[in-house]
């Protein structure tokens, strides 16, 4: 089947079909279309879109955006994404918050899109969707002064929980563990599982988070040697009977302070009306967060400054601070035997829960390139990516020397069998590379994202050329062991969460807006 502009029209202005029946034939025919036709069915499909004398449904428009957004990442379709969520009076409050985490997903995968100007954009449209929840709590707006909170309380609230192998649930549980052990805290620990896991606005390839329905019924997690009091969200977000019980919650228990994980958390944010709120963010930026504290595990930079400029925020709000981790002990042995390894070759490692998405053909071309110059070279890749029969037929060298490992529980025990961490051009990753030093692997960055602020930039790269120069370094064995020395020098460095929490507590005690 073509797909035509005649035919996108018909089924686009077609009133006798509702908008359920629309998109239903607009996916087929989107999945009907040959890789060979693609870029001239992008035309026809942008030449409705720009088509100005018809009305199309604004559902139907978002619909067709996405599907073009996800093919071609280029900007202008996210801007006019964006534009629905600044100023469409039809959309709701359910709909608004599944196309913010859509396109937040979009920004986080999709480095070139992720500019100042969008990320500027995407704050304002955070700070309009918590203004609409804000305004109507308002008349209850009742500050709690230091003195009358109980000191010995601490609430930590997430917008996502699941395994230890997610980023953000470690996070979450350490500053738990931290706070009971280190700091003899009561805590209670809320997922407000805040992002979509069902569709309510039409949406091509939408991203639906996981959401782990047994939790529901626990009101104990227990993590380590320690067990924390616990409630799981169950409505999903944005449900004004939920936030309406946490809010009471929170007045009546009257915490010290509340740990919001990872930002763009309506509920947490409300509730600094009453109670201190510092955001912590699970990616080396400024938070998206409408809260009291806003933690930046770096030094502020003119960049940050100018981006909080464009906003109704003060600078003031920021704390410098830094990234902590926790060294996971490893519970099983990794033998390069069992994989197929030879003990002479130089493992690169690459890992990643988007890597699909994450590693562009650009990216895998340069991986190829550096596999045919270093016979000795080999790839493992750890996480959820597999290889096209396409990407194999033309990239042979990246085919045959790269393992897919899949997901690890345990990769501190995967590290035992690799020789160097390579990050992809990307946001995420500091927790995996963090772990990378801590087993004495150096890893490779390119000067942007997490994974840069966790290394610092000794070992910055601008290109894979400079990681074929690291590999020729690579054979001699006085390098090798410098460089896993200075690897594990600076995971001491990092791995230290009760410093950084206390450090971070002493900085909001100092600020009136804490008391």
């Amino acid at each position: 089947m073509n797909l035509t502009s005649e035919i996108l029209k018909d089924l686009v202005y077609n009133s006798d079909l509702s908008i359920g029946q629309s998109v239903k034939q607009l996916e087929k025919a989107f999945f009907e279309i040959r890789n060979s036709e693609k870029d001239y069915a992008l035309i026809d499909i942008i030449a409705v879109i720009d088509d100005s004398s018809k009305s199309m449904h604004w559902k139907l428009e978002c619909y067709i955006l996405s599907f073009l957004l996800d093919y071609s990442r280029e900007e202008k379709y996210l801007n006019k994404l964006m534009s629905h969520l600044e100023s469409n009076p039809e959309i709701d409050t359910n709909e608004y918050n599944f196309l913010y985490w859509q396109l937040t997903r979009t920004m986080f995968v999709s480095p070139k899109l992720n500019t100042k100007i969008n990320q500027i954009r995407m704050r304002k449209i955070y700070a309009q969707m918590f203004s609409f929840f804000n305004e109507q709590i308002q008349q209850e707006n009742n500050w709690i002064p230091s003195d009358e909170r109980d000191q010995g309380l601490v609430i930590v609230m997430t917008g996502q929980l699941t395994s230890l192998q997610h980023a953000p649930t470690q996070i979450a549980l350490e500053n738990c563990y931290t706070l009971i052990k280190n700091y003899n805290k009561k805590v209670l620990l809320i997922n407000a599982a805040n992002m979509p896991r069902s569709m309510c606005l039409p949406y091509y390839s939408p991203q639906l988070w996981q959401y782990i329905n047994e939790f529901i019924n626990r009101n104990i997690l227990t993590y380590q040697d320690i067990e924390i009091p616990f409630y799981q969200f169950v409505e999903e977000m944005p449900s004004g009977e939920e936030m309406d019980s946490v809010l009471k919650t929170v007045m009546e228990l009257k915490p010290e302070f509340i740990l919001s994980i990872g930002g763009s958390n309506v509920i947490a944010d409300l509730c600094s009306n009453f109670v201190p709120v510092v955001t912590i963010p699970c990616v080396v930026e400024i938070p998206i967060s409408e809260g009291t504290f806003l933690v930046l595990p770096k030094k502020i930079t003119n960049d940050d400054t100018a981006v909080i400029s464009k906003l109704t925020q003060s600078i003031d709000k920021v704390i410098e601070s830094e990234v902590a981790y926790k060294p996971k002990e490893t519970e099983i042995e990794f033998n390069r035997s069992d994989w197929g390894i030879p003990e002479d070759d130089h493992v690169i490692v690459i890992i990643g829960n988007r890597l699909n998405e994450e590693m562009s053909e650009e990216f895998i071309g340069s991986l190829n390139k550096l596999l045919e110059n270093n016979l000795k070279a080999r790839l493992a890749i750890i996480g959820d990516f597999s290889i096209s029969e396409r990407i194999a037929g033309k990239y042979k060298s990246f085919k045959e020397r790269t393992i897919l490992m899949g997901y690890q529980k345990d990769l501190s025990a995967v590290f035992s069998i690799c020789d160097i961490y390579l990050n992809p051009p990307r946001t995420g990753g500091g927790t995996s590379a963090a772990d990378a030093l801590y087993r004495g692997v150096p890893v490779l960055t390119y000067p942007f994202g997490d994974v840069s602020y966790v290394v610092t930039d000794k070992y910055h790269i601008e290109n894979l050329d400079q990681v074929e120069e690291y590999l020729v370094n690579w054979k001699q064995k006085e390098f090798r062991e410098l460089e896993r020395e200075a690897a594990l020098r600076r995971a001491d460095e990092i791995f230290d969460s009760s410093r950084v929490l206390s450090n971070l507590v002493n900085e909001m005690r100092k600020s009136s807006a804490f008391h």
